[in-house]
């Protein structure tokens, strides 16, 4: 889960971030699955926000993110597992 719980018609933001490689982090991206309708990925800075759009209610939305370190390294990789995020929207 992300942190906070976003909830429908109000502003949310959350940083997403990176164990090893070399910082800064850049490239974002969502691999699978979607953010809620109203949201966004920055992909310059993974940051997750925006705001919620009001008939996402009691909705959950999963999303896997890949980013890359500053020599280009992509992660996850091949060999790595990927993290699985869920948002839950609040009514």
């Amino acid at each position: 889960m992300l942190g906070g719980s976003p909830t429908a018609g109000k502003g949310y933001g959350y940083s997403l971030y990176v164990i090893g490689g070399t910082p800064p982090y850049q490239n974002w991206a969502v691999t699978s699955g979607s953010l809620p309708p109203g949201l966004s990925l920055d992909q310059a800075r993974g940051v997750v926000r925006g705001t919620p759009l009001s008939n996402t209610a009691g909705q959950t939305y999963t999303f896997t993110v890949s980013a890359a370190d500053s020599s280009g390294q992509v992660s996850p990789n091949a060999s790595q597992s990927q993290a699985t995020y869920k948002l839950t929207i609040g009514g």
